[in-house]
């Protein structure tokens, strides 16, 4: 139960970055996507603080979580995560490791082998690890001005993961507030605070040392 719950923040915190840059109703699709891809390519580290409440099947309560996550394109990241389960992850592009305080266990995947396991399909990968033409071709994006909310849901088939992503962007058009919904209808809800773009970053940044 525990092992799932902390692949779900994977999934959500792969797919948010598309939406860091700026967003309105009146800008153009390819011109969105094109500026998100040049801002991630620039490999610059992008840090921010998360306040996440989560609701699977598995569990009664719900699970509150606040922490710090820092990135660079594009499957760098750490993640540290405090409140009712207590752990860290890394990913150095190559190896995943996932520290867990509560249970006092590490434990690395490799990256291809992880997100290719049935059930977590592109685990990593989903509109962060596609190019303009494929998040086009495989999601649709919709905006409901009542909810100043925008959405994204995916085409057909193309991911069977997640339902819908709903989420709200602050005055300066960096992501604030997001909700996922996954398919059996888990769903996390995320608050994003301190935005901060650095310089460049060694790949080493990402590395778990024992």
């Amino acid at each position: 139960m525990r092992f799932k719950s902390i692949f779900f923040c994977l999934l959500f915190l792969s797919v948010f970055f598309v939406f860091t840059v700026h967003f309105s109703l009146s800008q153009d699709i390819d011109e969105l996507l094109t500026k998100w891809e040049k801002q991630l390519k620039d490999q610059n580290l992008i840090t921010c603080d998360i306040k996440q409440t989560k609701s699977t099947e598995f569990l009664v309560d719900e699970v509150s979580l606040h922490g710090t996550f820092h990135y660079k394109y594009p499957h760098f990241f750490r993640i540290k995560l405090k409140g009712d389960e207590n752990y860290e992850l890394y990913c150095d592009g190559q190896t995943i490791h996932i520290i867990d305080h509560d249970l006092g266990e590490v434990k690395a995947y490799d990256f291809e082998d992880l997100t290719s396991q049935q059930g977590m399909p592109r685990l990593l990968i989903p509109v962060l690890g596609e190019t303009k033409t494929e998040i086009k071709n495989n999601y649709e994006i919709t905006y409901d001005e009542s909810k100043d909310q925008y959405r994204l849901e995916p085409k057909g088939t193309s991911n069977l993961t997640y339902k819908s992503i709903a989420f709200r962007v602050d005055q300066r058009d960096r992501i604030q507030w997001m909700k996922v919904t996954y398919s059996n209808h888990d769903w996390t809800e995320t608050e994003f605070k301190n935005w901060k773009e650095h310089g460049p970053v060694s790949d080493y940044f990402f590395k778990y040392l024992k």
